[in-house]
């Protein structure tokens, strides 16, 4: 890996960059001689308080590091993490360095979704719903809550595989039941982006976060934070588009 960070130290311009946003770049690399390729996620903490997170080990790829291997051990299905360090000379800024398994080219769940209820899949379209639910189950059965949960993080590798990518907002909170407003928050992301994949079909939506709570049973504070939260993003989307989505939640 260091070898790695040396040429990308010498090469970052030239390097395939799959994501890049404000602090924050993904870059796929291949090995000149192997041609083997991985994933290399990068931040850029810098100044005092990106310092000071960095010495505490709450920055953003110490959170992402932690969580991928703990759900690694409960036999979710994430990148397989292969390491991490922080520079102490930084690559074009960035100072914190994650490595990670290379799932190849994947497409989006939400898209995937789409085409199985087009196409008339229903069987599919339970399964990979499933899918969704045992997810959530397994991160929050590690003790863990990621208010970022949902179809947006979720990728379908060629095999067909669905793999849940970007924990960096993962929280380690051990009794995520103690946490009803991070819970509700969790939630509500998850059945907002299937109600945003599916509509003008929202029914689907309904039946589908009836199936969650059923496996879940959540706390109803967190129920009724969840729907907050939906609430807040259906009507962003009206604001933003003019697209009126309207969605009747089990718990109302």
């Amino acid at each position: 890996m260091s070898q790695c960070l040396e040429a990308l130290r010498t090469g970052f311009d030239d390097a395939e960059a799959i994501y890049r946003r404000k602090n924050r770049v993904v870059i796929r690399w291949r090995g000149a001689v192997s041609g083997a390729s991985l994933i290399i996620k990068m931040w850029s903490r810098t100044g005092l308080k990106g310092g000071l997170r960095r010495l505490l080990r709450i920055a953003s790829c110490d959170h992402e590091w932690r969580t991928l291997v703990r759900l690694r051990r409960v036999h979710m299905d994430v990148p397989r993490p292969l390491g991490m360090c922080r520079l102490k000379n930084s690559i074009a800024s960035y100072t914190d360095v994650l490595f990670l398994e290379d799932l190849g080219e994947c497409d989006s769940s939400s898209d995937y979704l789409k085409r199985l209820i087009y196409e008339g899949q229903e069987q599919q379209v339970l399964r990979f719903e499933n899918v969704m639910i045992r997810m959530t189950e397994q991160i929050l059965a590690a003790g863990m809550i990621d208010v970022d949960h949902g179809l947006a993080n979720i990728v379908m590798q060629a095999s067909g595989r669905p793999v849940r990518l970007d924990f960096e907002l993962s929280r380690r909170v051990i009794w995520p039941r103690l946490f009803p407003i991070m819970y509700g928050d969790m939630l509500g992301r998850l059945i907002v982006l299937h109600a945003f994949a599916v509509q003008p079909h929202t029914d689907r939506t309904t039946r589908f976060a009836e199936r969650l709570c059923e496996h879940l049973h959540p706390p109803r504070r967190s129920l009724v934070q969840a729907g907050i939260h939906i609430r807040k993003y259906l009507k962003e989307q009206f604001e933003n588009t003019g697209i009126d989505t309207r969605l009747t939640l089990p718990w109302d």
